[in-house]
């Protein structure tokens, strides 16, 4: 997919909050590899089959729906079989996942993203500061931003509403912050139009996307430290 296209850049005005996330997502690369025993290769293909089979055996795809499970990420969801799920980049090991519903005549996605984003170190340990530095941030796009308590497949979650301009029309936009272990944040990003006709439907399609999101937890733990 083009970048003209993704979910979470076709925003000019918030480019230079992009381009400030760059450095802390190399950062946290690097970090989240650096100390990291060497383990056996056969033994990582022996979990990743472990989790494809636990994230398997946990999600149920109702009619209309099917099973999309990312066990060397850790996690699956369903999705509408109607919709487009755009995953090739999970094939180089990068967790960047575009469940799309349609694309616009504006070249924009209409659907959810699924991200792995490394934690700025500075904020490994300091979430709440995090959290209200990204609401300054959000605020100033939209001053009715909302932020809400939430979970994801058990873990604590922050979710973020808010309306930002798009050019011609205005997005909607959902944000789950899913801090899976110190280091990492899973983010689930929804989209629409304020105008879009069908925009009930579709946040009733995502909210039923993100519900049934699973995370396995041992995979990640395995992961983290390298056991």
């Amino acid at each position: 997919m083009s970048d003209s296209s993704k979910l979470t850049e076709p925003w000019a005005m918030v480019i230079v909050a992009v381009i400030s996330i760059v450095p802390a997502f190399i950062t946290g690369v690097v970090t989240w590899q650096v100390g990291k025993p060497n383990r056996d290769i056969s033994q990582v293909a022996v979990d990743i089959s472990d989790a494809a089979k636990r994230l398997d055996d946990s999600l149920r795809a109702s009619s209309g729906y099917h099973k999309k499970v990312y066990a060397s990420l850790g996690f699956g969801f369903i999705a509408p079989k109607a919709w487009l799920v755009e995953d090739y980049a999970t094939r180089f090991g990068v967790a960047d996942i575009d469940v799309v519903q349609r694309y616009t005549d504006e070249k924009s996605v209409i659907g959810v993203e699924y991200r792995l984003i490394p934690v700025q170190p500075n904020y490994v340990n300091d979430h709440v500061q995090e959290i209200q530095n990204q609401i300054d941030v959000w605020k100033k796009i939209d001053p009715n931003l909302q932020i809400a308590d939430s979970t994801v497949s058990g873990f604590p979650a922050k979710r973020f509403d808010y309306n930002q301009p798009t050019g011609k029309r205005v997005g909607m936009i959902r944000r789950y912050w899913v801090r899976i272990v110190p280091e990492i944040k899973l983010q689930i990003l929804c989209f629409t139009y304020t105008d879009a006709p069908d925009r009930d439907a579709f946040w009733k399609a995502a909210e039923k996307i993100v519900e049934s999101t699973v995370i396995d937890r041992e995979l990640l733990e395995q992961r983290r430290f390298g056991e």
